[in-house]
């Protein structure tokens, strides 16, 4: 068998050639589509990412937006408050009904940037493995919860939130 190959390439070395040839072509024909659809994807999941962390970022300057409002009588003397003191240190807020107001202008915002968690969770982290911006919003999205929870206040939209965030796997 090796003797008829051998007297098969000294007798038709240029079909032989050719025959290479066509198979190096057919190769790198192969590869060169491999890559291409691979950077289409990889295009398409960056693009995905920067939408994502986009509307995330957004999400956060309106909630930052809402925080910054002033609550009447948010120190128990009269003086102004807002959620992101409350954020930082517990205070005593003598008016619930502000409060209450204050965090259902919260928590629209909140359950947008939770549901946008969510699809950036859905749609980056399987691809990414771990993430530290993820990471940070988490921690972002724990911390306006707990505001939530202190403050024992609940309403739909906070429902969903919390939805959003136990689908994307963000324990609190």
């Amino acid at each position: 068998m090796v003797d008829f190959l051998v007297g098969f390439i000294r007798s038709n070395p240029k079909l032989v050639l050719a025959a290479v040839g066509v198979l190096v072509a057919l190769l790198g024909l192969s590869v060169a589509k491999t890559s291409l659809k691979t950077n289409r994807e990889n295009r398409f999941y960056d693009k995905l990412e920067a939408d994502s962390l986009y509307q995330i970022e957004e999400n956060l300057k309106e909630i930052q937006k809402v925080l910054e409002e002033p609550i009447e009588g948010g120190d128990g003397h009269g003086l102004e408050s807002s959620l992101n003191k409350l954020l930082t240190s517990p205070i005593e807020i003598n008016n619930k009904e502000g409060l209450n107001k204050a965090l259902s202008k919260l928590s629209q915002p909140f359950a947008r940037f939770c549901a946008n968690l969510e699809k950036y969770h859905d749609n980056i982290m399987p691809r990414k493995g771990i993430c530290m911006i993820f990471q940070e919003h988490g921690n972002k999205a724990r911390s306006y919860l707990r505001l939530f929870e202190h403050s024992n206040y609940d309403d739909v939209a906070l429902g969903f939130a919390k939805l959003h965030l136990q689908q994307a796997d963000i324990s609190y």
